[in-house]
């Protein structure tokens, strides 16, 4: 009977394949889950920056419209003590005109909406009837929707009523902005730059275009973006869907003053990128680890059988915490495979640490290392399941829009970053301090009363207060403290009422600690 040919592989070649791709197989599983969980912390991280951006912008249009508003309201006190004085309204009409960029051209009509003086008076408007003679009446401050002047510009009309002492309706004052030009709003909508990709646009309430980089689509209206449907519509499902719309991720806030909608929209590209780089750095960690428990199986592969094949086994599941105790119960009955359980056993360990670290980074504010709100929340759910009562105290820097506007917003970073320092040097191994956003902190102390939280908050204030943060100075903070106790109240309740305690201090004159009544 003739001999059997020889196999071809090697059993030290079956052992070390099985083992690699074991390993690989190990490695692909905890870069999918790690990956999926940066993924979400990301584009999470992006939709909530581009969302703060939106409202900032908001924010600065309504101040610029509450501005604007504030000055024709005294230019109209005063035009309604010298309604009989052709002169000094024009006078006061060219000044609102010429001191600044805010205003186009400005306006005086009377009770019928006939124009009485205008400026700059080559605008040839004078004894003209309004456009548009919804102010006039309503009788009431209005900022009006975008139209088309006689000149065939795009411009929103802002105007104040004009009433005497004996509340007689005498007429309006208002100003005119143009979207094309230059002028103050132009120049603030402009002041929003990003270098990442993200770009912004506004529309009006009808969905017409006021605001874009490409200055071709200003005026326009384009009933098929998705993102201006859904922001006319309020449909904040919309917004809230990771990829919404040709591979972006969308955001959006409405102008009080005036119903506008700024979109905030950014490629979904530009987010990758950053979670690419970051797997790469994960992957240059976790490599070596996979490459010397490689190496030391295919040593020890020849003397290796059955325990061999659990280890193999086991490496499957790395990323597991039970994959630890399952690699040590195998028994090493040879030095190598002593050896062997032993490169599983530290690969292991550290890919669960690594998992641990990333989790933790989750929980982490990336500006000044303390906890974020997820991470709060985690500790308190464990106080509460452990029914160990905790103070809160709510943490507010005075006047922190100073410091951005004053210094910039590097040294408000800076600030930022200076108060985080203080709280971790005045907090005890099991306090926990947060930042909750913007200028918000959070100290929790777990197992303590409200005597001492308010010496602790006390002893943060007295210390701030005295140590100067570079450029800045010296800087204050403002505080609220309330308990939560297992019979007490609900955790919500406290924390509202730490802020309503937070803004009780703000408007007794800041620099101070109210705590809660016991």
């Amino acid at each position: 009977m003739p001999n059997k040919p020889k196999p071809r592989l090697s059993f030290n070649t079956i052992i070390f394949w099985f083992a690699l791709l074991s390993a690989l197989g190990t490695l692909a599983n905890v870069f999918f889950v790690v990956y999926e969980v940066q993924k979400k912390y990301i584009v999470d991280r992006a939709k909530d920056f581009n969302k703060a951006y939106s409202e900032k912008v908001a924010s600065g249009i309504d101040v610029f419209i509450k501005a604007n508003m504030a000055r024709l309201s005294f230019s109209a006190s005063e035009i309604s003590k010298n309604i009989d004085h052709p002169s000094f309204i024009q006078e006061t009409v060219s000044r609102l005109e010429q001191q600044d960029e805010d205003f186009n051209s400005t306006l005086v009509a009377n009770a019928y909406g006939v124009i009485t003086q205008a400026s700059p008076e080559t605008l040839s408007i004078k004894d003209k009837i309004l456009q548009d003679l919804t102010p006039i009446e309503t009788k009431l401050p209005t900022v009006s929707d975008v139209f088309s002047s006689v000149a065939g510009n795009l411009i929103i009309f802002i105007s104040h009523p004009i009433f005497s002492d004996t509340g007689v309706y005498q007429g309006l004052i208002g100003g005119t902005v143009r979207l094309y030009e230059n002028n103050t709003l132009q120049n603030l909508v402009n002041g929003y730059t990003r270098k990442d990709g993200a770009y912004m646009f506004i529309i009006d309430r009808l969905g017409r275009i006021l605001y874009h980089p490409d200055p071709n689509l200003i005026g326009s209206i384009n009933p098929d973006n998705k993102a201006v449907a859904a922001a006319l519509k309020g449909d904040d499902e919309f917004f809230s869907d990771t990829e919404n719309e040709s591979g972006l991720l969308s955001s959006y806030a409405i102008s009080q003053k005036n119903g506008w909608r700024i979109i905030v929209q950014q490629p979904t590209k530009m987010v990758d990128q950053e979670l690419h780089l970051l797997m790469e750095k994960i992957a240059l960690g976790i490599m070596p680890i996979a490459v010397l428990g490689i190496l030391l199986i295919w040593c020890v592969g020849v003397l290796i059988s059955k325990p061999l094949t659990q280890l193999a086994q086991y490496a499957r599941s790395l990323d597991t915490f039970e994959s630890y105790k399952l690699i040590k119960s195998v028994p090493a009955r040879f030095v190598e495979i002593w050896l062997i359980r032993s490169a599983l056993l530290f690969s292991s360990s550290k890919l669960n640490e690594k998992i641990q670290e990333l989790h933790r980074q989750v929980g982490v504010d990336a500006l000044t290392g303390l906890a974020n709100r997820r991470a709060m929340q985690q500790q308190i759910d464990i106080w509460k399941d452990e029914c160990k009562s905790f103070s809160v105290i709510s943490i507010d820097i005075d006047h922190f829009k100073r410091v951005n506007d004053t210094y910039g917003h590097a040294a408000g970073d800076i600030t930022l970053q200076f108060l985080a320092k203080i709280l971790l040097q005045n907090c005890r191994a099991e306090d926990l301090a947060c930042r909750a956003g913007g200028e918000e902190f959070i100290l929790l102390t777990p197992t303590t009363s409200l005597k001492v939280a308010s010496v602790i908050a006390e002893r943060l204030r007295k210390t701030i207060e005295t140590t100067p943060v570079g450029i800045v100075g010296s800087i204050t903070i403002s505080a609220g403290i309330a308990i939560w106790m297992p019979d007490g109240p609900s955790v919500d309740n406290v924390f509202e009422l730490a802020d309503k305690l937070l803004y009780e201090a703000k408007q007794n004159g800041r620099n101070r600690v109210i705590t809660q009544s016991e």
